[in-house]
């Protein structure tokens, strides 16, 4: 009769696996600074200075659509969600906003 704490060889193996891959990915691991999607790495604005460009939209999109990609666009360019990337991208994303606001505020009737 086995006790029943016995583990057969294979359950120890595994369990030493998953011990050693946990133990990997929390300490020897090299970590990546986060790279905000919104920014190329050179910096250069990537859009346009038309209206539609900067939004996303197409001429004669609809107000709601406008509505739309504007938040879309805001949300992604604010410069509260870089505010850990450095002053260089906080830099950014306060210009981007500013063109993006611009940009809704030409396109809004």
């Amino acid at each position: 009769m086995r006790n029943s704490f016995y583990l057969s060889p294979v359950a120890l193996l595994i369990r030493f696996l998953i011990l050693a891959l946990v133990v990997y990915l929390l300490f020897f691991r090299k970590r990546r600074k986060p790279r905000h999607r919104a920014f190329n790495p050179e910096g250069e604005k990537p859009h346009s200075k038309n209206p539609y460009d900067i939004l996303g939209v197409q001429k004669g999109s609809s107000q709601e659509d406008i509505k739309k990609a504007y938040r879309k666009a805001l949300s992604s360019y604010h410069p509260d969600k870089v505010e850990h990337l450095g002053e260089d991208i906080q830099a950014l994303a306060k210009e981007r906003t500013k063109e993006i606001m611009d940009a809704y505020k030409s396109l809004a009737r």
